[in-house]
């Protein structure tokens, strides 16, 4: 059986900043969701590894940085490089 892609899985799909939504080789595609894509600038692709680059992004995220920083400090890796005691 074959998927279906409509205009609201798009819209979800833009939410999520990627810009290749990555399909089935069967699936359909409706000309509303084609529209916007179209619109979001989002190609459809068959092709797994598409998906893998475009979730990389070429934007920097504030929030994946400050998660990562967060865990490295609370498991105790960054205490060499932010002493809590510098002696001022």
């Amino acid at each position: 059986m074959a998927n279906l892609i409509g205009e609201k899985d798009v819209l979800l799909f833009s939410k999520t900043g990627r810009k290749v939504y990555v399909i089935e080789e069967k699936t359909i595609i409706t000309p509303s969701a084609k529209d916007a894509a179209k619109a979001y600038g989002i190609e459809f692709s068959t092709d797994p590894c598409q998906q893998a680059d475009s979730s990389r992004g070429n934007e920097l995220n504030a929030d994946l940085i400050y998660a990562a920083m967060k865990s490295l400090s609370d498991k105790g890796l960054l205490d060499d490089l932010f002493p809590e005691d510098r002696g001022c």
